[in-house]
Order: structure tokens, then sequence, then C-alpha cells
């Protein structure tokens, strides 16, 4: 899509607790990531140990989506099923 959100993204979190409540809290992460394709359009995101991140019994409570993710410095592999079909 060429009219997208095109640009790099860079998140950076210290103490912060993400936790998923509630009756559908097992259908989803706490955080999902995504990334653009291309190399210098890519999600850049970094936390401390003082972060914590939790979701019902969903697994995992982070998700990469896509590729071009880089998390604490170091490069992250896709970890969830892509959808293929509606």
């Amino acid at each position: 899509m060429s009219s997208a959100y095109q640009y790099p993204t860079t998140v950076a979190m210290t103490g912060v607790t993400v936790k998923v409540e509630g009756t559908h809290a097992s259908s989803f992460p706490a955080v999902h990531v995504c990334a653009n394709a291309t190399n210098d359009k890519g999600v850049t995101l970094t936390y401390d140990d003082s972060c914590s991140f939790t979701s019902g019994s969903y697994n995992p409570a982070v998700e990469y989506g896509t590729a071009n993710i880089t998390v604490n410095g170091e490069a992250v592999e896709i970890n969830v099923k892509q959808e293929t079909s509606n």
C-alpha cells in the first residue's frame, strides 16, 4: 500500500507493565508488532527488565507479526501464525 505508514518506528519502554485482562484476555497478546518490509522502515523496540507483558493464557504475550523487527538490539523472528484467509 503506497498510502500506508512508511516510516521507521522506534519504541522505548522503561518500567512499563502491559497486562490484558478480562473475559477474552486469552485471545489477545499484550503487544503485537508489525513492520514495513523495507530495511530502513522497520520497528525497533527496546525495554528493560522492569517491563512486564502478560495476557491471560495467550502465548506469546508479545507477538512479532512480520520480519524487520529489532528487540533490545536483536533481530527477531515472526512468532505468530499468519492468517491466510478471512
